[in-house]
């Protein structure tokens, strides 16, 4: 989700062209790793303040819908680069009787996104294949937007994927090709911890809850913003 001129023509233009449901990247649902992580209580911050949510990189919004109805979230808040994915995610949105005022999607970027203006600070933050979209030099601008859009005490689930990282070393993986790009848990660590994020958990995705094609390749990581951090 790079803020580039190019990466924002390369990604409308692909929405503009029509992406049906179950096209490309599309898997017409949230992920049932996620649906797993409300059930156990690991999207909820440990201070117990509920609050909203915001969903960076969240294509057609399925995510937004699904964290919309989790008690005590009150709106969740999808950001999307391409005008024509906010577009269609709004009407995916509206197709599931999902009111406005409880969830919606914004055209803007997570690099600069403002939280005020989204209905921020957040208590909790989503993230699936934003981390895995962009080039790995940005990632700590990544993990700087998150900790702006955060509340302190508030909550950033990763859902990590593609961890394609067998045989393969950090400076590998940071050189490889993409997007997607490979991940690892260590460059999670390296761009939240330094940003002021500690690690609560993390649990690997059984395969029978990944998406059909991406079972073994994913890992659920929780992280809190401190207290201090910026």
């Amino acid at each position: 989700m790079a803020d580039s001129g190019d990466e924002t023509s390369r990604w409308e233009g692909m929405w503009s062209r029509g992406l049906a449901p179950g096209d490309r990247f599309d898997c017409k649902g949230s992920s049932p790793a996620l649906k797993w992580a409300i059930e156990r209580g690991l999207c909820a911050p440990a201070d117990g303040a509920k609050g909203p949510a915001v969903v960076p990189g969240c294509g057609r919004g399925y995510d937004v819908e699904t964290l919309s109805r989790v008690d005590g979230v009150g709106r969740a808040v999808g950001v999307e680069l391409s005008t024509t994915a906010t577009s269609s995610a709004n009407e995916y949105l509206a197709s599931q009787s999902v009111d406005p005022s409880a969830g919606s999607v914004v055209t803007g970027n997570l690099f600069t996104a403002d939280p005020a203006s989204l209905g921020g600070p957040f208590s909790l933050a989503y993230d699936y294949t934003c981390f895995c979209a962009i080039p790995p030099a940005r990632r700590d601008d990544w993990a700087a937007g998150y900790a702006r859009l955060l509340r302190p005490g508030g909550r950033l689930v990763c859902l990590q994927f593609p961890l394609d990282t067998e045989g393969r070393s950090d400076s590998d993986l940071a050189a490889a090709s993409g997007p997607p790009y490979p991940v690892s848990d260590s460059q999670y660590d390296a761009a939240l911890l330094a940003a002021g994020f500690r690690k609560v958990s993390r649990h690997v995705v059984p395969e029978e809850l990944s998406h059909p094609g991406r079972g073994g390749r994913e890992a659920l990581a929780v992280y809190e913003r401190e207290p201090d951090s910026a």
